[in-house]
């Protein structure tokens, strides 16, 4: 992930992550001969690999200690977010910047989610580190099959459980799979991200009753909806539609009834809980969901009366720009979203007398 910014000698990187030691540890084989060390804020640093003891660094001073430290090294820095708005920070930073190019250094910082200074935003390069891949949490169900000569059922319908799960989730779900049904139960799995979906504030795991046989009307698009899902390739773009009709249409009532329909889940996105007070906080609120949803999928994505939660994206909002810049946010990545989710949007058409 990080082989070519240090092959050529960026000198600092932000890479968010809720896997630290896992990131750590594939960066680690990518270090390209680089002596690396780690600090964190209660132990201090040393160097990783060699049993070297833990020595103390002052979070304001560790800018500094990293530039006296040895030549070609790569530093991994946890939950330096903390610090990084402070202003002798920033500055010793920007001061340093030009001897970790000189020396080959590069500062690694490893958080969970953090926000760069204006003064830093053009100096350090953000990074996202990504969640297990099908293939690794195929690993990590086949050693608790190894371990526990229990085999899954429906082995694909236990991997898109685990999909969006962390390593450690994902072996702590499938192990309580195990203890509560005596299998790997991908319902039990689902539990945990649907804890996962209730802590962004815009999006709601949603258990709809709703059944095709329940909506009255609608033939051509249930038929054409099971087709496309029916008939969806890997590779090719899986978007959605837009349902536009009067109150009282059906239209809410087929996007609750479409994920019992093909055995998806249901996130519900409620553009307005997206919106803060703090500048740059419904971006981030934006940006934090749709990364929530990636991380479901396959899943539906159920918009109820989208236009409300986009009016203003024109330009003719009064807000200095934040309802444009978040329903850009969405916008692009409606259009180039690349992971299954499939979105079902409804548009209120006012009629008029």
């Amino acid at each position: 992930m990080i082989t070519d910014y240090l092959k050529a000698g960026y000198p600092a990187l932000l890479v968010r992550t809720h896997e630290p030691e896992r990131f750590i540890g594939a960066a680690l084989k990518e270090a390209n001969g680089r002596t690396p060390y780690q600090w964190d804020m209660v132990r201090g640093f040393r160097e990783l690999g060699n049993g070297a003891e833990w020595e103390e660094a002052d979070p304001f001073d560790l800018p500094n200690v990293a530039a006296r430290g040895k030549e070609k090294a790569v530093w991994f820095v946890r939950n330096y977010h903390f610090w990084l708005n402070e202003p002798p920070v920033i500055q010793a930073i920007q001061n340093n910047l030009p001897v970790y190019k000189t020396k080959g250094i590069t500062l690694v910082i490893v958080s969970a989610d953090a926000r760069l200074p204006l003064e830093l935003e053009r100096e350090v390069v953000v990074l996202d580190f990504p969640l297990p891949t099908r293939e690794e949490l195929k690993t990590i169900l086949g050693g608790l099959v190894e371990s526990t000569g229990i085999t899954p059922e429906d082995e694909e319908a236990v991997l898109n459980a685990a999909q969006g799960l962390t390593w450690e989730e994902s072996e702590n779900a499938m192990a309580l799979a195990l203890v509560r049904q005596k299998k790997f139960d991908p319902h039990t799995i689902c539990t945990l991200k649907a804890q996962m979906v209730e802590k962004s504030a815009a999006l709601q795991f949603s258990q709809f009753t709703e059944t095709f046989a329940t909506l009255g009307g609608l033939e051509n698009l249930q038929e054409w909806t099971l087709n496309r899902f029916k008939n969806r390739r890997s590779g090719l773009p899986f978007r959605g539609v837009l349902l536009l009709g009067v109150p009282g249409s059906g239209k809410s009532h087929f996007a609750k009834a479409l994920g019992n329909e093909v055995g998806w889940p249901v996130l519900s996105l409620d553009m307005g809980r997206v919106f803060g007070a703090l500048v740059g906080e419904s971006e981030a609120k934006m940006r934090e969901a749709l990364k929530v949803v990636d991380a479901m999928a396959p899943c539906v994505l159920f918009i109820d009366e989208i236009e409300k939660g986009l009016a203003g994206v024109g330009g003719s909002a009064t807000d200095g720009g934040t309802t444009q810049r978040v329903g850009g946010t969405f916008l692009t990545w409606l259009n180039d979203h690349a992971s299954e989710v499939f979105v079902i949007a409804t548009c209120v058409r006012r009629e008029v007398a």
